[in-house]
């Protein structure tokens, strides 16, 4: 690579991007006017926003005992709460009944309950007559004391606390301000209780220390400036990672569609430079960009907080100060991390706007970008998340939590992951770039005319049109109209009780919901399904050999299994449901049922759609090992457990493999079966290991907390690793050899007629 051209070629595209006023308004000013015309404007619009008094109406407040005075004028007591708090709340006792009263009243006796009345426990007219006295009384909160609250100790049973009166809360969820005013309505209520029961052992002569044997004095340990560094890292990450997408993609757009449009792509693709030299250059332009958006929307975001927040604090009714300013340290974090996020959001924009004929288009694949991207970014920001092995191996995510951790100044803990997540980001880094490389070579890619839109002319465009085998954008449909019908499927069916149940749904889900499908689309998008869904037969070797594959590889298959769980622990929930599906397994007629419902149906059901159909439209890939990975991806996404995704994906890796060089799915079902099967088997026998077992030298005990369980003996398994993949290079040099013998003599079917010209 002739990296003078790559500095002219980024030189070029810097000064074509910054002579476009909208690109530099766009990511070089906007961000530095958009966080203080916002302060500018939260300031101007926090003098309208103030809270107004809520009104409590309060029902039966003459059978409240007057030991502790809980209503004072139109306000509740002094001492229940703060001095503004009661402030924001009014009021209302009615002094003289009326039919409303009494109907309240006698509908609070029939909560025996101390709690809160639902909605699931009125009568929907008399949740309708509530909502129509709460809107004619104006008020947002109704108290009512059933007329038995007052009554004496000696006429009830004091041990039973079922039977203590309950005090009502009646409030309209659906508007915010009755919520909101319940919210300290019920804080002042918990506060008058615990005066009365103070009152009442002060009248008893009982120690008060009695109710409360023992107080809670929560201490942090953390200082202030900590606090603060932590909230800020939750957020900063992923606007900052966010910031460097959308920076990306509108450059890329117009270094892609833009000079389509402008008719300057063209004599850039005949100069000397190479197409992966153009790419490199335009991706360092855009990775410019991108990091100098995200750069200059934190930094004003910084001089924001600064300059504003403490105005923002003072003029609303909620103090921000608990969140204060950004921390300022965070920034070399920051910058650092998104170096290598940039560089691969560049590439893929890239790639991304290769496709478009234009920047209206362009734009367009924006949100499919997002779509991608923003669960890994979501899985950042939960709560339950932290960097660990697993999470730092995540593209997008794991870096977002290596920010998080460093943001908050746990070096410790962050230092050990910094490996892992650099790697897997360079590692996602280079294959964008390749897939960028790949589309500019691509010259159907850049240089594509465009469509006729319109239902009709697409469905008669498909039927005519039929190729002998689909294409990749079929291949994706295939996916997508599995995982759609799978989806539906799986929320319609219940869970299953029996064994039967459960063979059913295994059915449905397998055969309703791939198969049939697959089946479907191969008739109708190609030519001839047979030769789409790999449907022939091939040596009975090759057969054996994948049975053989399937037995020497299933230790070491187990053992990688066992390495992602340890990496991706299983969760109580699931851990739940899989003792549940155990137990219905148990339940099975005899292992020969198993063997069919965990091995044959999937094996056949699944092959033909990601070995069938999904690589053979793959395979138009520009490399075959694109195509067994992408297949081998598909394969994964399926599986709803992602501990199971991670190992299709590599099971897939071997049966694409496997597929690609016999030119059949049989091997690959036989191969399917035979791996299920043994996994069938291990958790069904007893007695695999130990000295008079006929399997002791393959199997060992294993005594895990109290649990004795059989696993494979690790020298062996890993000695038949080493022979599966020996056989398994076998297998691709023997099919080649195998295709070549197999194809038609064209001298030997063609002879030369006498006025030299070939005939059959």
């Amino acid at each position: 690579m002739n990296w003078n051209n790559v500095q002219l070629i980024s030189r070029r595209e810097i000064i074509d991007q910054l002579r476009d006023r909208r690109t530099l308004f766009t990511i070089l000013v906007l961000p530095l006017i958009l966080y203080p015309l916002l302060g500018m404007s939260l300031l101007q619009t926090a003098q309208f926003m103030h809270k107004s008094p809520a009104r409590v109406w309060i029902v039966g407040h003459e059978f409240a005992p007057s030991t502790v005075g809980l209503v004072d004028g139109s306000g509740f007591a002094n001492g229940l709460a703060a001095p503004e708090q009661l402030e924001m709340l009014q009021v209302v006792c009615d002094s003289k009944p009326d039919l409303a009263q009494d109907s309240l009243l006698n509908l609070a006796e029939q909560h025996s309950t101390d709690a809160i009345a639902s909605t699931s426990d009125l009568d929907p007219e008399i949740r309708e007559w509530l909502q129509q006295q709460l809107k004619r009384r104006k008020v947002d909160v109704l108290v009512v004391f059933p007329r038995n609250f007052s009554e004496e100790e000696s006429d009830q049973d004091t041990n039973d606390l079922a039977n203590a009166p309950a005090l009502q809360l009646f409030i309209d969820s659906s508007k915010s301000k009755s919520a909101l005013a319940a919210a300290d309505v019920n804080k002042i209520l918990s506060t008058w209780r615990a005066k009365m029961i103070e009152s009442n052992f002060v009248q008893r002569k009982i120690p008060f220390r009695l109710a409360f044997p023992f107080s809670i004095q929560p201490t942090d340990i953390v200082d202030e400036k900590t606090q603060r560094a932590v909230a800020w890292a939750k957020v900063l990450p992923f606007v900052v990672i966010l910031w460097a997408l959308t920076g990306a993609f509108y450059p890329a757009i117009d270094l892609c569609a833009g000079e389509k449009e402008r008719g300057t792509l063209e004599t850039l693709l005949s100069s000397p430079a190479a197409r992966a030299e153009i790419v490199i250059g335009k991706m360092l332009t855009v990775m410019i960009f991108s990091l100098s958006n995200a750069l200059l929307n934190l930094l004003s975001m910084l001089l924001t907080g600064v300059l504003v927040m403490s105005q923002i604090g003072a003029s609303l009714p909620m103090s921000t100060n608990e969140i204060g300013l950004p921390p300022f340290d965070a920034i070399p974090w920051i910058v650092v991390g998104l170096i290598p996020v940039s560089a691969m959001f560049s590439a893929l924009a890239l790639a991304l706007a290769s496709f478009a004929r234009s920047s209206k288009e362009g734009q367009y694949y924006l949100i499919p970008l997002l779509m991608l991207l923003l669960p890994l970014m979501m899985l950042a920001v939960l709560p339950t998340s932290q960097l660990d092995l697993g999470s730092s191996l995540i593209p997008v995510t794991g870096m977002m939590l290596l920010l998080r951790t460093l943001i908050e100044g746990d070096h410790s803990t962050a230092m050990p992951f910094v490996g892992p997540v650099l790697i897997v980001t360079v590692f996602c880094c280079y294959l964008s770039v390749r897939w960028a490389v790949a589309q500019f070579n691509n010259e159907n890619v850049l240089f594509r005319a465009s469509d006729q839109v319109g239902v009709g002319r697409w469905v008669k465009q498909v039927l005519r049109e039929r190729s002998l085998k689909p294409t990749i954008g079929h291949a994706v449909m295939c996916l997508v109209v599995v995982l759609i019908i799978k989806f539906f499927v799986s929320l319609a069916i219940k869970p299953p009780t029996s064994f039967g149940d459960f063979t059913k749904q295994v059915l449905i889900i397998q055969v309703a919901t791939i198969a049939i499908p697959t089946i479907l689309l191969a008739a109708i998008l190609t030519r001839c399904p047979k030769t789409t869904l790999r449907l022939k037969g091939t040596r009975v070797g090759f057969m054996c050999a994948a049975v053989l594959i399937a037995i020497l590889a299933h230790p070491m298959l187990t053992y990688l299994s066992k390495l992602v769980v340890y990496i991706y622990p299983y969760s109580p929930e699931l851990m739940r449901f899989e003792s549940a599906v155990g137990s219905i397994i148990d339940s099975a007629p005899g292992i020969f049922a198993l063997l069919f419902v965990f091995a044959l149906v999937p094996a056949i059901c699944e092959e033909i759609a990601f070995r069938g159909f999904m690589l053979s439209g793959l395979e138009s890939l520009k490399g075959k090992w694109a195509a067994v990975l992408l297949s081998s991806l598909f394969f994964g996404i399926t599986h709803a457990v992602f501990q199971q995704s991670v190992m299709a994906f590599v099971t897939g890796c071997f049966l694409g493999f496997i597929a690609l060089k016999t030119s059949s799915i049989l091997p690959c079902i036989l191969y399917h079966l035979t791996h299920n099967g043994l996994t069938v088997l291990m958790s069904q026998c007893e007695n695999l290991a130990g000295p008079n077992s006929t399997f002791g030298w393959l199997f060992t005990e294993v005594v895990h907390e109290g649990t004795t369980s059989v696993e494979y003996n690790p020298v062996a398994a890993a000695a038949m690793g080493v022979l599966a993949l020996i056989l398994l290079y076998w297998l691709g040099k023997a099919s080649r050899s195998y295709a070549n013998s197999s194809q038609p003599d064209l001298k030997a079917q063609l002879k030369l007629t006498g006025n030299g010209q070939l005939s059959p």
